[in-house]
């Protein structure tokens, strides 16, 4: 079935705006997270450019290694839950990986100088344990507001 253009530009447009109020928090959430690890704080547009850089280096490589887990699950006739329960830790592995080496690429010292691997992995792990607690939170405020207009859990979907 074919997609009408009006879909895919609205598709498009959303991708656009998620990418850069992603990076814009993302932004803030690594300049925190570098202060603590490192003592010093980066430039923002050099965290924002960072925080871009390893969004869409992590969806091109993710998108391959999905498609490459896909076919290997399929051709070990795997079902499609196991195939699915395989590639969303090895997307979580290459997504801090492609964000500690963008870290440690992009991110440098006052002197100059260019982080340690181990150094921008903590930096990443500190930015992925923010950004988890931040939805954690955000979550837990949705389904207060959720329970408190009475709407009770979500019904299910009988087959």
């Amino acid at each position: 079935m074919p997609y009408d253009t009006a879909f895919l530009a609205g598709l498009l447009i959303g991708l656009v705006i998620g990418l850069l109020v992603g990076g814009a928090i993302g932004a803030l959430i690594l300049r925190v997270a570098t202060r603590w690890v490192e003592k010093f704080t980066p430039r923002y547009w050099r965290a924002f450019g960072t925080v871009l850089a390893s969004a869409v280096v992590a969806m091109v490589v993710n998108f391959i290694a999905g498609i490459f887990i896909g076919l290997l699950g399929r051709a070990g006739g795997l079902p499609l839950a196991t195939i699915k329960l395989i590639s969303f830790p090895v997307g979580a592995v290459i997504g801090f990986l492609i964000s500690a080496t963008m870290i440690r690429a992009l991110i440098r010292r006052p002197d100059g100088s260019t982080l340690p691997f181990g150094r921008a992995c903590l930096i990443a792990l500190v930015q992925a344990l923010v950004g988890i607690a931040i939805l954690a939170v955000l979550f837990a405020c949705l389904y207060a507001i959720r329970h408190a207009l009475g709407l009770g859990p979500a019904p299910s979907v009988s087959r």
